[in-house]
């Protein structure tokens, strides 16, 4: 199927142009003035959202059910106290799979040497067990597929296409690497699983899979809502060993409770349980480290920060992590 090729995107449009392209329908409100009725939209792409209204003449009663899909506007740019807003005469239902998803959200880049490296270490695993576990899930085209497109996040870190599975190659390598430092540096060198640490990685949020719609907007679904992605992993990974051992193929309790411990305890107080393993407290302070730097640099990103600005400034306040952040893009040294 041939793509749509966007032309105009939200926050670059000008007063006056007329414009027929496609947007994706963030909120659709009706409203009521008098015996009139009208809608008001939020219309999103890449850039950001426009304002758009449908008044009493072009009013129709089936566009209650465009919220939160694709759809090509017809309608021209005016200005309403000075910011642009489009007067919509027309609008029509866009197929998904006929759109860019890069005109509407970013997509991270190298996602396939990620999931390469991720292979790479499920291949280092030796316990059949949790070998079979992983490759489950990470060897099923329609699971890795959805992967590729999951976010990490909603609205606080690695929000975007792509953004599972570039949390989770980073809390695997940020972990294995200091497991391997541990065993250099430590005096007493206790044994580290390293078999649970790769698995840990690997699921210690693969509940978001089910926790979050698909672009463009990244918004909770019902069981994300009243779960969340750690009881919705634990859940994914017993339906799975179920699966498994249904099959014939035995899998060690020791590895199965360690496993979901890892995944429990992955938020640390903030979670259900705190780690009670070492490799628990490994992926639960590498999943904490991965996810505040992304946070930092999601909110440089939506504030508009970039490496080629001029000046140094500090962010707006981060209810998250509740300072604000300074950016200094002339720092004397960069990665």
């Amino acid at each position: 199927m041939d793509k749509i090729q966007k032309k105009y995107f939200a926050q670059n449009v000008q007063e006056g142009t007329s414009i027929e392209d496609v947007f994706f329908i963030k909120t659709l409100n009706e409203k009521k003035d008098s015996d009139k009725r009208y809608y008001m939209l939020s219309l999103l792409d890449k850039t950001g959202t426009i304002t758009g209204n449908i008044w009493t003449e072009s009013y129709k009663e089936e566009y209650r059910k465009y919220n939160e899909k694709f759809v090509k506007v017809k309608g021209t740019v005016i200005l309403h106290q000075s910011v642009p807003k489009i007067k919509i005469s027309q609008m029509n239902l866009v197929d998904p799979n006929a759109v860019n998803i890069e005109d509407f959200v970013y997509v991270a880049p190298n996602l396939s040497e990620c999931f390469k490296q991720i292979q790479k270490r499920i291949s280092e695993i030796t316990s059949p067990s949790l070998k079979q576990l992983v490759q489950y899930f990470y060897g099923q085209k329609e699971v890795v597929s959805h992967m590729l497109r999951a976010p990490g996040g909603s609205e606080i870190h690695h929000d975007y296409v792509g953004g599972f599975v570039i949390h989770t190659t980073s809390v695997l390598e940020d972990a294995l690497s200091y497991s391997e430092n541990y065993k250099v540096r430590s005096p007493r060198k206790y044994h580290l699983n390293k078999d649970l640490i790769i698995s840990g990685a690997l699921f210690h949020d693969i509940g978001k899979l089910k926790e979050y719609k698909q672009a463009p907007i990244f918004k909770r679904t019902k069981s994300g809502k009243l779960m969340g992605h750690i009881l919705l992993g634990i859940e994914m990974v017993s339906n799975a060993a179920c699966v498994l051992q249904a099959q014939g193929i035995q899998l060690n309790e020791d590895d199965m409770d360690e496993l979901k411990h890892i995944i429990a305890s992955s938020h640390y107080k903030d979670g259900p349980i705190s780690p009670q393993t070492m490799e628990a407290m490994i992926i639960a302070n590498s999943d904490r480290k991965d996810s505040d730097v992304s946070a930092v640099e999601s909110q440089l990103h939506k504030e508009g920060f970039h490496s080629n600005s001029e000046e140094d400034v500090f962010t707006n306040y981060n209810r998250f992590h509740e300072t604000s952040f300074y950016f200094n893009p002339g720092g004397s040294c960069s990665l």
